[in-house]
């Protein structure tokens, strides 16, 4: 195959074309290439000859390059030059800038910044093209080295090869030849566009013609480089589809994959071995000197050509009878999957919508018609109302046909099959349906009668399209009964077919109901919206009753045109179940269809017909005014009553009623749906408006803010635009206004004009008070309320309302009348961030501030309540000052205030920890959280839609954001939190109180306030680190004369409660076992066992023998402990020494004791024992440490509470009343030490502190 990919190679060579496949006479082939061999003939140059041209477009190319490497070079000389120019022009624009006076500076100052701009671009593009150059020199440079490798295997190479590897080499030369010849001339376009600007010294002449020279230089190359091989284009034509090496044998290859006989049956038939030599023979001889081919030669190939058709053509028959039979075989249908669009409880399936509706008929005689008459009004509070009447034939209302059945559509949808193969032909006349209704028990044909239509193939798959009568499909109510449908495809074979069956699949039926005609767009109304159609303002008006008793739904300029088809669409709605087609009671018709999964029509469409009424005292039909053209609207005048389908202006105020109908076009245009437009012919559909000229700011605060426009405002804006002068427009003018004086509000959409709702403050006109005029100008107040919403409102917190100039004395007809003023005010809202903090109070980068009990002081005669009982701090005493301040924030984006009109209210902020097991939370009254709504809302003061209610675990920062954008009420929501509150079970415990005046939070004393308290220690040594108790503290900063809360920077602060005092176990204690029980080897004193320090770090006992703050067990009202022997746990017998055990479950021998005084005031007998185990004369007893009696009053308060009066005799009643703790031997000896954990609680004036104390058991040495 080889050889013959070989053999083609240099029939393509020679200009001869070769193709396997198809089916043409190959006469006209035969021409071309002759044609081709003979323009060929003179282009054609040995081995040696192309060696020979290489070299020299070798010396071109180079020169190409230097002559190149020179215009770059002075291109960027120029670049240099041009700049020194460009900078005098700039330096002389600068000069006249500062002589200017200030009409002139921007007009200069605009020439400065574009003659930089420009000139910036212009450069940039210079250095872009010499970066350009820059790489393609170096690329010839490569170039030229590929070529000089390509001389050096040239003449190794065979004439073919050596043919194809210059036309390779050249080819890449002639593209960058050419690549070079186009950045040149760019870059000769961009200096002489430079040149034009400046008179630089440079000669551009010069540095063109060093281009140019390396132009030509280029050029020559190119000429060289063609000459070497002859003309490439040439050859490429010649070459065909095969100029590139390989194509040819990639063919084959294709062929030869196909069918490997082939091969066999082309070597037998066409001696294809034989043809390289011959063909290389007769081509080297046909070469001559300079490559010129004789007419011998010429005739000799033109013979040996001819004799090659006979046997192409002979070939050809076999491969095309080949490859006839191979594709047969390949396209032949074996099998058809179906890909399913849904599941039908559980069985692959498709859906089938159809639609269904019950045909209507007008429902009125023509005899009920002349009693109909209906008011008219039109825009609110400017139009009279008229009685309308309906003229005798027009149909006005419709009724579903009587004893009418319900029609039905059925539109066809695609569904897929997978096709086996994927490239199989399947003919339209080929293809059907064939369906069941399957039941439990038997089967039939199913009414639904599904048709099959062809659609397409593509990429392996079928669709086809599906027909059937929906409302036939059994499934859903239909009982236990589903339609099934198969695909059946014809195949032939020879003179027989087969039939290719699909599996089954489910049939699932949905039906889709048309409900009402609606404007495809809600705002397509010029005036109000037709809000009385009910729920769904864009509908249609159902009859014309609805349509004349309200105002116009459109309107259109008397010389104009509106399109209805294109306004219009149709309201459905489904009851299917799939994502796909579901549809809402208001989908519409025209993006259903579009849908995926859908994507088809039911083909309905919309008629229009006007119908024709009288107005008031006119006896010409409004609708007279006014002619169809097709679905297009169009005014006209009348004569005698008719429409004369011409434009006149008389149309102007007149308002035809069109009637739309929906119906369908499969079932002779029967009516599904009927709606009505009334529409309005004014004058025009632009307005006279004013641009925006003032540019008001108003700071937001409790005083309505008042902007007036200027006389001379008005003059330049209002009157000019009447295009009166100010006395004529004062006579035909004045504004529009209610009945209370104040000037009629509209907003604009972009489009129209309406009534806003609400109002924002109010307008009125008033005489300028500017001596020596008398033109009337605008007054907007704005009170707190329309502030607020106009800050709310939009993200620049502006606002836009429009006032109307209209003819005096007269009652518009049209909002397109009259003169629209605009007024722009912006609203700003004032802003602060809290003063100074003193910095040696906060903790964690001033993020925090900590709280803690009064320090220990002298209490004489002892009371609890002047010692730590009752905690009340003033979080106030972290401010400079010892009062917060606020510091408002400056700029075009804040309001300005006086700090005299602003208080502060301290609150619980609703955004509070849970700590440990226990979620605090913040309200105003001691309430079960789940009541507490208000506690969690930030109140708007004037609109309760924008109450915003904070999440728990919200971040802080989210309510001074809220105060930002509201009107933040300080009496109402958060800002009554004065109680920190937790809620276990049903039951609600205070944790704190905060005088929201004076900023005093007062800690609670109940269980779970103290359960919290003592859950962390205090330590100072690491900053507090491990105090998790805390509460988030705000501060509203609010105006008291309205009590709005401005927004404050770092307004919300937490502060931690630190637990008094902290008790620690005290290492490295131990017991002996075996050892006389009132010895201390067989005793520990509690107090040995537990080191006492309080929230300051200062330890109670400070060394053995310092007792000079013994006196804190008094001060912090340390008076219960309880050693828990029922909770003691061991290590004992343990694999992992750091697992413990209740120490029961071990062993029950072992005896533990809580004893009160010393271990050596009695030896054996008679000790106080409070829990653990105690000898009586019947043996050993065991008081449980959960009863009452176990835990003991330890009196640390003597006479009085003083640091000079407590010393080691105290210490020892301490260590008396603390008691000890007694090992028992359990008459067993201990062979190995064991641990054991032992609960200590203690309580004090904050609850009870425990703690776990680790002692080991020791056996005797």
């Amino acid at each position: 195959m080889k050889k013959f990919f070989r053999l083609v190679s240099m029939l393509a060579v020679a200009g001869l074309t070769f193709a396997y496949t198809s089916c043409t006479d190959y006469s006209e082939d035969i021409d071309a290439n002759k044609e081709r061999i003979d323009n060929l003939g003179n282009k054609l140059a040995t081995v040696e000859q192309q060696i020979a041209s290489l070299k020299t477009d070798v010396t071109s190319l180079q020169t190409a390059k230097a002559e190149a490497e020179k215009a770059i070079s002075a291109l960027q000389t120029s670049l240099k030059s041009l700049q020194g120019k460009h900078d005098a022009d700039m330096k002389k624009l600068a000069e006249d800038y500062k002589k200017a006076d200030d009409a002139l500076k921007e007009e200069i100052q605009k020439k400065i910044d574009k003659l930089a701009e420009d000139h910036k671009k212009e450069v940039e593009a210079v250095k872009v093209l010499i970066t350009a150059l820059q790489t393609k020199v170096t690329n010839l440079e490569t170039e030229v080295g590929k070529i000089n490798e390509t001389i050096k295997t040239l003449a190794t190479k065979k004439y073919v090869d050596a043919t194809f590897a210059t036309k390779d080499a050249l080819t890449a030369a002639e593209e960058l030849i050419g690549g070079l010849r186009t950045d040149l001339t760019a870059a000769v376009g961009r200096i002489k566009a430079l040149e034009d600007k400046y008179d630089s010294e440079l000669t551009i002449k010069e540095i063109l013609a060093k281009i140019d020279v390396a132009k030509k230089a280029a050029d020559v190359a190119d000429s060289l480089a063609r000459k070497s091989l002859g003309d490439v284009a040439a050859l490429k034509t010649a070459l065909g589809v095969y100029a590139d090496k390989g194509a040819l044998e990639a063919k084959i290859a294709l062929l030869d994959k196909a069918d490997s006989t082939l091969k066999v049956e082309l070597d037998t038939k066409f001696n294809t071995a034989d043809f390289p030599r011959k063909f290389e023979e007769a081509l080297k001889e046909a070469v001559k000197a300079e490559g010129i081919v004789g007419k011998e030669i010429a005739k000799k190939i033109e013979s040996a050509k001819t004799e090659l058709v006979g046997q192409i053509n002979a070939l050809r028959t076999e491969v095309n009878t080949k490859f006839d039979r191979l594709f047969a075989i390949s396209n032949e249908l074996r099998s058809l999957v179906f890909i399913p669009d849904l599941y039908v409880d559980g069985v692959e399936g498709t859906e089938y919508t159809y639609a269904t509706y019950l045909p209507k008929k007008t429902l009125l005689k023509e005899d009920t018609f002349d009693d109909k008459s209906f008011p008219d009004p039109a825009h609110p509070g400017a139009y009279l109302t008229v009685k309308c009447k309906l003229l005798k034939n027009q149909w006005w209302d419709y009724a579903n046909e009587a004893g009418s059945k319900r029609a039905y559509i059925n539109p066809t949808y695609a569904i897929r099959y997978q096709m086996n193969p994927s490239n199989a032909v399947v003919d339209a006349e080929d293809i059907s349906f064939v369906s069941d209704d399957k039941e439990f028990i038997k089967t039939r044909a199913s009414k639904s009668a599904p048709k099959a239509s062809l659609v397409g193939a593509a990429d392996g798959v079928l669709k086809v399209g599906l027909t059937a009568s929906g409302k036939d499909i059994a499934g859903g109510s239909t009982g236990n009964m589903i339609s099934v449908l198969a695909l059946q495809a014809k195949v032939r074979k020879g003179d027989k077919d087969t039939t290719i069956t699909s599996d089954y699949a489910a049939l699932y039926g949905s039906k889709l109901e048309f409900l009402a005609i609606a404007f495809a767009d809600k705002n397509i109304y010029k005036g109000n919206a037709c809000t009385a159609a009910g729920t769904n303002p864009d509908h249609l008006w159902a009859t014309a009753k609805d349509a004349l008793e309200n105002t116009p739904s459109c309107r259109v300029a008397y010389d104009g045109k509106l399109d209805l088809s294109k306004i219009v669409r149709t309201i459905i709605k489904t009851d299917s179940k799939t994502i796909a087609r579901k549809a809402a009671d208001h989908t519409v018709y025209e993006d259903f269809i579009k849908k995926d999964g859908v994507k088809t029509d039911f083909n309905i469409k919309y008629e229009f017909e006007l119908v024709d009424y009288v107005a008031g005292a006119n006896t010409t039909s409004e609708s007279q005014h006014a002619y169809l053209n097709g679905g297009e609207f169009i005014p006209c005048g009348t004569t005698d009553g008719v429409r004369n389908n011409t434009t006149d202006i008389t149309s102007v105020g007149r308002r035809p009623l069109v009637r739309v109908t929906v119906v369908d076009a499969n079932n002779k245009n029967k009516v599904i749906l009927v709606g009505f437009i009334k529409l309005e012919i004014v004058k025009t559909t632009s307005y006279k408006k004013t641009d925006k000229f003032t540019d008001w700011t108003v700071d937001f605060g409790c005083a309505d803010q008042v902007k007036t426009t200027l006389w001379s405002e008005m003059v330049d804006n209002v009157i000019k635009i009447s295009g009166l002068t100010k006395e004529e427009f004062c006579k035909m003018y004045e504004l529009h206004k209610n009945a209370s004086g104040e000037a009629v509000q509209y907003g604009f959409d972009g489009t129209n004009f309406t009534l806003p709702t609400p109002v924002f403050g109010t307008v009125r006109e008033i005489t300028d008070a500017v001596p020596g005029t008398t033109t009337d100008v605008l007054e907007w107040s704005l009170g707190t309320k329309p502030m607020s919403a106009i800050y709310q409102g939009s993200a620049d917190h502006t606002k836009t309302i429009w006032v109307r100039y209209i003819y005096k004395g007269t009652t518009p007809t049209s909002i397109y009348e009259g003169i629209y003023v605009r007024l722009d005010v912006k609203v700003r809202k004032p802003a602060a961030t809290v003063g100074v903090k003193l910095d040696e109070y906060w903790f964690n980068n001033k993020a925090n501030a900590k709280i803690n009990v009064r320090a220990p002081h002298s209490v004489k005669p002892w009371n609890p309540i002047y010692a730590t009982y009752a905690w009340t701090t003033d979080t106030k005493q972290v401010w400079e000052g010892n009062q917060p301040k606020f510091t408002a924030k400056s700029g075009e984006s804040y309001a300005k205030y006086d700090p005299a009109n602003y208080d502060v209210k301290y609150y619980f902020a609703p955004v509070q920890p849970k700590v440990g097991d226990y979620q605090l939370y913040a309200a105003a009254s001691v309430v079960p959280m789940a009541t507490a709504a208000n506690a969690n809302q930030i109140k708007d003061k004037y609109d309760a839609t924008k109450d915003y209610t904070v999440k728990i675990t919200d971040a802080i920062s989210v309510i001074t954001t809220k105060e930002a954008e509201i009107a933040a009420n300080s009496n109402a929501g958060i800002y009554k939190n004065k109680y920190l509150l937790c809620q276990v079970g049903s039951a609600v415990s205070k944790i704190a109180e905060i005088n929201q005046v004076t900023g005093h939070v007062i800690y609670q004393h109940n269980p779970i306030s103290e359960s919290l308290l003592n859950l962390t220690k205090s330590d100072p040594a690491n900053q507090y680190q491990d105090s998790k108790l805390y509460a988030n503290i705000g501060m509203a900063y609010y105006a008291k004369a309205c009590n709005l809360v401005m927004p404050v920077d770092g307004e919300i602060n937490p502060y931690y409660f630190l637990r008094p005092i902290n008790i620690d176990s005290v290492q490295g204690k131990s017991y002996i076992d075996g050892v006389d029980y009132h010895k201390e080897e067989s005793n520990l004193d509690v107090l040995d066992l537990l080191a006492f320090s309080d929230w300051r770090g200062q330890k109670f006992l400070k060394a053995a023998d310092d007792f000079s703050n013994i006196w804190y067990f008094a001060y912090y009202n340390i008076n219960r402990v309880k050693v828990d022997i029922d909770n003691v746990t061991t290590n004992m017998n343990e694999a992992d020494p750091s697992n413990f055990v209740n120490l029961a479950t071990k062993t029950k021998d072992i005896m533990l004791s809580h004893c009160i005084g010393k271990h050596t005031d009695v030896a054996a007998t008679g000790l106080l024992v409070v829990s653990g185990w105690y000898e009586s004369g019947s043996g050993y007893n065991y008081y449980p440490s959960s009863s009452p009696s176990a835990s003991v009053s330890v009196p640390t308060h003597f006479a009085e509470c003083e640091p000079l009066v407590w010393g080691k005799t105290e210490y020892e009643t301490l260590v008396h009343n603390f008691g000890f703790i007694r090992y028992h031997n359990n008459k067993s000896v201990l062979s190995k030490a064991f641990k054991l954990r032992i609960p200590i609680a203690v309580t004090y004036d904050w609850g009870t502190i425990t703690t776990t104390v680790e002692v080991e058991v020791k056996p005797l040495s």
